[in-house]
């Protein structure tokens, strides 16, 4: 887990602003940011995803993707949850929340 994969969220408009603040809290330089439409990602530490959510005005939080990949229907989805080492993340006594948010979603 020494590099992840992150995206910040923000307000439309402001992806310029939060890369800027991206790159002077982390030090990341341009070329490990990519500012996107409603947000910037980038690889970064544990460390630097510390930082970003103590230190940063712009990004509404900071995620991590845990995985990536194409789907056509519920049980690849489900697929792809069962593929996530969820171990390294929570033990058996810790809770986590599931949220989506989908566009344009064949499931829905």
């Amino acid at each position: 887990m020494s590099t992840l994969d992150l995206f910040l969220p923000c307000a439309g408009g402001v992806e310029p602003w939060l890369g800027a603040e991206v790159q002077r809290i982390t030090g990341a330089p341009a070329a490990r940011l990519r500012v996107l439409r409603g947000g910037v990602q980038l690889q970064a530490a544990w460390d630097d995803l510390l930082r970003l959510n103590l230190h940063s005005r712009l990004a509404q939080r900071a995620l991590i993707r845990l995985r990536h990949g194409g789907y056509r229907s519920e049980s690849d989805l489900y697929d792809a949850a069962a593929g996530v080492a969820w171990e390294d993340w929570f033990t058996p006594r810790q809770r986590f929340k599931v949220e989506t948010t989908a566009r344009r979603s064949p499931l829905a």
